[in-house]
């Protein structure tokens, strides 16, 4: 396996995603690929620091909001659609 593959592979290697064979072809690649190994390293601390984060909460009255705005917006593109600013109205 090159490091191109691997490097492909790491993030469904470390998700333990891959079948057993391919499994251990990235196994065995980095084990003797300093520069993978690294790759696989910053890819798990990434993943481990965004598991330590606060989630996110929207604000609760975030859904009404959104969903009054899509129905405003359409409500606009329906009166404007005959609408050309270069030709005028029709």
């Amino acid at each position: 396996m090159d490091c191109s593959e691997s490097k492909k592979l790491i993030p469904i290697y470390l998700d333990k995603g891959l079948a057993a064979d391919e499994h251990q072809r990235v196994q065995s690649h980095l084990d003797t690929c300093a520069e993978c190994r690294t790759e696989a390293r910053a890819i798990q601390s990434a993943w481990e620091m965004i598991g330590e984060l606060d989630g996110i909460q929207p604000d609760p009255n975030f859904q009404s909001r959104f969903w009054s705005r899509v129905a405003n917006q359409t409500s606009l593109q329906e009166k404007f659609r005959y609408y050309n600013p270069k030709k005028g109205y029709f």
